[in-house]
């Protein structure tokens, strides 16, 4: 590896500790608020369900768990996706590759860390609802759609767009019912044209099969 590429890596090294430590920090901040909830500040300040607003976290937040399975795990697999994106070594052969670099901008970190979770809390869905965390299945009728004609549905029991009120004007009577409600399925979709000319034209061979 060259300097230029040591140095690189060097500068991963030390994002992901400064994650990891921003990660850990966060995590036993929210463990000592709770406790400190627990312990009395729950006399003073009230919180409806868990102290913790991170369904991933609140089982472990609410019982102040200071070695949580769930922690380790994301943080892990954060660390990981941040070396892999950064040095773009996707092939795990521990180089370095300039030619790939996709982090160009500040903003592609915060994009990056975004789809990290978002992926990390689709995972953790699965695990609760597995859990038995999808009760909501268990009072609602979920349907496949078979066909792509409308969907028609009823919305039952509703409240119409809010009329607006002048000042010192009078509230009116508000009409609760149902609302038919219609749905159509969209296709959206294109195709990128390949042509005998770009195949015998391939140098690269990028469009080799």
């Amino acid at each position: 590896m060259t300097q230029m590429d040591i140095l690189i890596a060097d500068r991963v090294l030390v994002l992901i500790l400064l994650w990891a430590i921003t990660y850990t920090v966060d995590y036993y901040l929210t463990i000592l608020g709770a406790r400190l909830y627990k312990d009395g500040a729950n006399r003073y300040i009230v919180f409806e369900g868990s102290y913790e607003l991170t369904p991933v976290f609140k089982a472990d937040v609410d019982s102040t768990l200071l070695v949580s399975p769930t922690f380790v795990r994301n943080l892990a697999l954060s660390c990981g996706a941040i070396f892999v994106v950064w040095l773009v070594d996707v092939e795990f052969r521990g180089g370095y590759y300039p030619s790939r670099v996709s982090l160009a901008t500040t903003s592609d970190f915060t994009g990056l860390v975004a789809n990290s979770l978002n992926k990390i809390v689709a995972n953790q869905w699965e695990l609760l609802g597995a859990a038995g965390y999808d009760w909501w299945t268990r009072v609602t009728v979920q349907e496949h759609f078979e066909t792509l004609n409308q969907i028609t549905g009823t919305l039952v029991g509703t409240v119409g767009a809010l009329p607006s009120v002048a000042e010192g004007g009078e509230y009116t009577e508000l009409a609760v019912g149902d609302s038919p409600e219609t749905a159509d399925f969209t296709k959206y979709g294109g195709y990128v044209p390949l042509t005998l000319e770009l195949i015998d034209r391939d140098n690269t061979r990028k469009l080799r099969v």
